[in-house]
């Protein structure tokens, strides 16, 4: 191979890497809202559920999807 292929491949994993690595960090963000809006629902002091006519279970059901949605994007750039 020659230098010149050799280095347009390797600028092209970079950036590669770099976009994954963005991608990962705003799904972890959105995660990291996701659970802290969640919790602070099923705290137990907040009557916005019972107002909502929420469940518990939907909740957990929800960070449980969200999750798994998660370690899927960091993990399908490695397959």
């Amino acid at each position: 191979m020659k230098k010149e292929d050799m280095i347009t491949e390797i600028t092209s994993l970079l950036k590669l890497i770099d976009e994954t690595h963005d991608r990962i960090g705003l799904e972890y963000d959105k995660f990291q809202v996701a659970l802290t809006n969640t919790l602070r629902l099923m705290d137990g002091t907040s009557s916005t559920l019972s107002k909502l006519k929420g469940d518990t279970e939907d909740l957990k059901g929800y960070l449980i999807k969200t999750s798994m949605e998660m370690r899927d994007s960091i993990t399908q750039p490695y397959h």
